[in-house]
């Protein structure tokens, strides 16, 4: 392997959310050679966040922020998941280059002998949610990992990138138009009703399943690392880069397997 030693960093508040303390085991488990170090307690330089800001909780955009098209929260898989903001609505959104930047100014601000160590590769878990600009469709989207080193992998994009399934959306929409029709102008209004809530199955922050999915992340990091290549194309494999919610928990949750190419790419970086 490229990486002698990897070095995972995690915000206070996502710690005890993905089971870091487990992270050098898993990476352990699967590079019994690299070494492997854990920061619980990181966080971002006063200031970094506010700087990388897109636009708030309240959809208000920070001047000079935003240029080339509107901001469209949106994921992997095209759809905004609102609600899982304050009081219901969108949470802020911050550039992930730039809070990769941040990340990266941190890190070697940091005492050690792994800041300046081009064999080490730093992976930051942090609460916020990244979004990076698509050139494409003028918009900002929603991710779950953005960078190359550091990586950054955002819990907030895991709970707003993949998209939920279809009928969460048209339930929403409906519940929106039930709300403009009787003049409703509640924070949160037109949410699915929480007796139906229950019957799509999507991650949101606190949830059981994140420690298994941080895990498939943070593989998805050393891969790039030690290859460059991007994802997956194989739609079941824990490498794919997943567009739904439903992909998302089968690929890291309930049938977290690696295709062929990618188990013969662990076993050589292994070497």
């Amino acid at each position: 392997m490229r990486a002698s030693r990897i070095a995972i960093s995690c915000e206070p508040q996502v710690s005890a959310e993905i089971n870091a303390r487990g992270l050098p085991e898993f990476v352990r488990g699967m590079f019994p050679a690299v070494r492997v170090e854990l920061r619980q307690d990181w966080s971002f330089a006063e200031g970094d966040r506010a700087k990388a800001l897109i636009c708030g909780a309240e959809g208000a955009h920070r001047a000079g922020r935003v240029t080339g098209g509107p901001v469209a929260a949106a994921g992997d898989g095209d759809n905004g998941n609102g609600g899982d903001g304050p009081d219901g609505g969108f949470p802020a959104m911050y550039d992930g280059f730039a809070l990769c930047d941040a990340a990266s100014e941190t890190i070697g601000a940091r005492p050690g002998p792994t800041h300046t160590d081009p064999a080490t590769l730093h992976v930051v878990f942090t609460g916020v949610l990244a979004c990076t600009f698509d050139e494409g469709d003028q918009r900002y989207h929603a991710r779950t990992l953005v960078g190359a080193n550091p990586f950054l992998v955002s819990m907030q994009g895991i709970v707003e990138g993949p998209a939920r399934p279809r009928g969460y959306y048209t339930e929403r929409l409906a519940g929106l138009y039930a709300a403009a029709m009787a003049g409703g102008r509640a924070r949160g209004a037109g949410g699915v009703p929480a007796k139906d809530a229950g019957k799509y199955d999507y991650v949101t922050r606190g949830d059981c399943r994140m420690p298994d999915i941080a895990r498939g992340y943070l593989l998805q990091a050393i891969a790039y690392f030690e290859t460059g290549e991007a994802f997956c194309q194989d739609d079941a494999c824990r490498m794919y880069n997943a567009h739904w919610q439903s992909e998302l928990i089968r690929t890291q949750v309930s049938s977290p397997r690696l295709c062929a190419r990618h188990r013969r790419m662990v076993d050589e970086m292994k070497a």
